[in-house]
């Protein structure tokens, strides 16, 4: 396993694609720091103060797509290189193959998230200050960010370690990513105009909408909505762990199967 991962880094380092990402990252960082310094302005005459509290979890609005290209581009080139197959025939087994994947790409997903965090507040602290929620909570979001990374990652390690052709799993991903997003956003403009939080159509909605990576992205991300209850994190914490942990059974399960030709 060591071995693989190592070699997994030495290439993700080299990867365009995944520095690409990470200047796309910051420069996000950078934007969101300064459309929060703009909208401080404008507040200022009202007396409102604007801190970093709306656009810090910004990364999440953007992770799941960033993930989705990196994996099916990165990984797919194993199939078409043969680096797959060498592995296999290196004595490297599957298990350990698809697990070094996931880590990797994991981690890569993290970093990227990190970029984003370091970014927006070095930047954004000194124009509006520093975000106003208590240690806790940002911790706990934080964590919840995290359980989402994980849950983007084990489902685009399934596709792009199912797919051997990279073009139709980045499709396959990319496609996803919007799809699901469109869906999650309607269901989050429909909850908040729905005025009816203890019907059946409510609570399937909403939870719904909490359990797809997705909606647990614009939840996160949300400038309108960014004091999230405690036991809603916690919520859509475990749902990303059961995604992550259902899907990751699944690719592991057909990848030792697959036979690579």
């Amino acid at each position: 396993m060591s071995k693989l991962l190592r070699a997994n880094f030495a290439r993700l380092w080299k990867n365009k694609i995944f520095k690409g990402e990470i200047i796309f990252m910051i420069f996000s960082g950078i934007i969101a720091a300064l459309g929060a310094f703009a909208q401080y302005k404008i507040h200022l005459a009202y007396e409102q103060i604007i801190t970093l509290d709306k656009v810090f979890y910004g990364y999440s609005l953007l992770i799941g797509i960033l993930t989705a290209i990196l994996s099916s581009l990165f990984f797919g080139t194993e199939y078409s290189d043969g680096t797959m197959r060498n592995k296999v025939i290196c004595g490297h087994r599957k298990i350990n193959i698809y697990f070094s994947n996931l880590i990797t790409l994991i981690i890569a997903t993290l970093i990227l998230c990190a970029a984003y965090l370091v970014t927006i507040t070095v930047v954004g602290t000194p124009l509006v200050g520093f975000v106003t929620q208590s240690c806790k909570d940002i911790l706990l979001k934080l964590l919840g960010s995290i359980a989402l990374v994980i849950a983007f990652s084990s489902i685009f390690t399934l596709i792009s370690i199912v797919c051997v052709d990279k073009t139709v799993s980045a499709v396959i991903s990319v496609l996803g990513v919007a799809i699901f997003s469109f869906i999650a956003w309607q269901l989050n403009d429909y909850t908040s105009w729905l005025n009816s939080p203890g019907t059946l159509v409510y609570l399937c909605l909403t939870f719904f909408h909490s359990f797809l990576p997705t909606g647990q992205a614009i939840q996160y991300g949300d400038v309108d909505n960014f004091a999230l209850p405690i036991i809603h994190i916690w919520k859509m914490l475990l749902s990303s762990l059961l995604i992550a942990t259902v899907t990751t059974a699944i690719g592991s399960r057909i990848f030792r199967k697959k036979d690579l030709k």
